[in-house]
């Protein structure tokens, strides 16, 4: 039976299903042995051929991304053919970020008739809003959904379709961006993501191996256009640098920077260890000692205060460039910036590093999706609830008649019963019932005299396209009100 939810700005489905055959696939007879020729020494990577052995021994599931891309097609059938005993414990999983058109639900109806072939459970996950549309929003998208069907489905290892040519693109992408060695190793033949562990069997692979071998075996794939596109930089350097490099060079390219790319992890997981041993050094109970701190080089403090910043808070926090400086304040003795980012602050006092949150922040909703039926723990400590009933005629009189607190105990009209939740933020508007007009949620709560922690950590509830519905201490919206001829309804509760 398929099941569905609804979670951090996307749709989740999984099911498998009969679909019209719209692609023609050759016989599976091909897939029986080993589909793909080595050459160059192509072939997966040790360390994940033996993890994916391991999930064998131990029964775990995997998940595997697929756009329906040259890649990630050919990801699948290679592990289809090369771990014929993982074939029982697959997952397809394919993300619709709805940005094409019908280009992209041909992409998704593909992948489930991909799964179909190869008899493959089939989820996928569909944007409910477009927003921004920048390669790390959408990255995270997609991982926040891998990560949420993983939980679903009972799967922690995820194999994407990143090769030999991806490694080259982002050492070029990054090298301008003043990256550390922790940029320049990805993509990681294996990466650990807290509960989400990411395999790659495809970095020794080149896409000119990938796609000769499709079609060879002459198995189709779908092809994004926008890949092409020259408004991206990524795009940029695949389409134009990359080749001029290869064309200029004496030497495989693509092997070499797999090698650089191998010999630099190396040496950050070297370096990582002997961080460690000097963070416990540097550690007063949770606090840093700047005198030990001080005395390791600065790329040892680097990834001192990363490790410090990452197991004191549950907090995600990016440096980008605030890194440097911060070292270059705290070797001085001087704070200038104490803010790490709005949830988290750093403070310097009596030769100790101190982190903390920021009071203001401490409380604030990230965008959250309100599932039906169940119950929100907010971080103020409270309970947001929303349940799909039918009113009877007596239970409507109250409502209408003001019976009823809806400050506390609202009651809407809405035909779907998909809901979000996130704090306040500026520009903000909402028409509450028996009000004329909208007006901003700000001065609302600036009239009803509501201290600041009350206007930062109440939630405001909102539909699919971004309306509000209701904000605790206020009546529900006048555009959702119930009406007479109201019958289903969702009733919100705050406690």
């Amino acid at each position: 039976m398929p099941t569905a939810m609804v979670s951090k700005g996307y749709h989740w489905h999984c099911q498998i299903e009969e679909m019209p055959q719209g692609w023609s696939f050759p016989e599976k007879s091909f897939l029986d042995g080993s589909f793909f020729e080595p050459s160059s020494g192509r072939r997966i990577p040790e360390d994940v051929s033996m993890t994916l052995n391991s999930a064998i021994k131990s029964g775990k599931r995997l998940g595997i991304a697929c756009s329906g891309g040259a890649d990630s097609v050919f990801l699948v059938l290679l592990i289809y053919s090369e771990f014929i005993h993982l074939r029982q414990s697959l997952n397809l999983c394919h993300f619709n970020h709805k940005l094409r058109g019908r280009e992209s639900n041909l992409d998704e109806r593909y992948v489930k008739e991909l799964s179909k072939y190869l008899k493959i459970p089939f989820h996928r996950g569909t944007a409910l809003t477009h927003g921004k549309s920048d390669e790390g929003t959408l990255r995270n998208l997609r991982l926040n959904f891998f990560r949420d069907a993983g939980a679903q489905l009972g799967f922690s290892l995820l194999a994407m379709g990143h090769h030999a040519d991806d490694v080259a693109e982002t050492l070029l992408w990054r090298l301008p961006r003043a990256s550390t060695v922790s940029g320049l190793i990805a993509p990681k033949t294996i990466d650990y993501q807290n509960d989400l562990t990411v395999v790659r069997p495809l970095l020794k692979f080149s896409r000119e191996d990938i796609r000769s071998t499709l079609q060879k075996n002459n198995f189709p794939w779908r092809e994004d256009k926008s890949n092409f596109s020259d408004k991206y930089l990524r795009n940029r350097i695949r389409n134009w640098v990359v080749p001029a490099w290869k064309e200029a060079l004496d030497r495989d390219l693509l092997k070499g920077i797999s090698k650089t790319r191998e010999l630099l992890e190396q040496d950050s997981n070297a370096l990582e260890i002997y961080a460690i041993e000097a963070f416990k050094q540097c550690l007063k109970g949770t606090s840093i000692r700047i005198d030990e701190f001080n005395s390791f080089p600065i790329a040892t403090r680097r990834r001192i205060l990363r490790l410090w910043v990452t197991s004191t808070s549950d907090k995600k926090i990016s440096f980008g460039g605030k890194e440097s400086n911060l070292l270059q304040q705290i070797h001085e003795g001087k704070l200038r910036t104490p803010c790490l980012s709005k949830e988290l602050r750093i403070t310097l006092k009596n030769g100790l590093l101190y982190l903390s949150e920021n009071k203001r922040n401490a409380r604030v909703i990230p965008l959250t999706s309100l599932p039906p039926s169940q119950e929100l723990h907010l971080p103020n400590g409270k309970k947001l609830s929303s349940t799909f009933l039918f009113l009877d005629e007596r239970k409507l009189r109250e409502v209408q008649d003001k019976q009823v607190d809806q400050t506390k105990d609202a009651y809407i009209q809405l035909s779907k019963s998909i809901l979000f939740v996130r704090s306040r933020k500026a520009g903000d508007r909402f028409q509450k019932l028996g009000s004329k007009g909208n007006k901003k949620v700000s001065e609302i709560m600036i009239d009803l005299k509501w201290k600041n922690n009350k206007k930062e950590e109440t939630p405001v509830i909102l539909t699919t396209d971004m309306e509000i519905v209701w904000i605790p201490g206020l009546a529900p919206s006048e555009k959702f009100k119930i009406t007479a001829q109201s019958n289903q309804v969702i009733r919100l509760t705050y406690t």
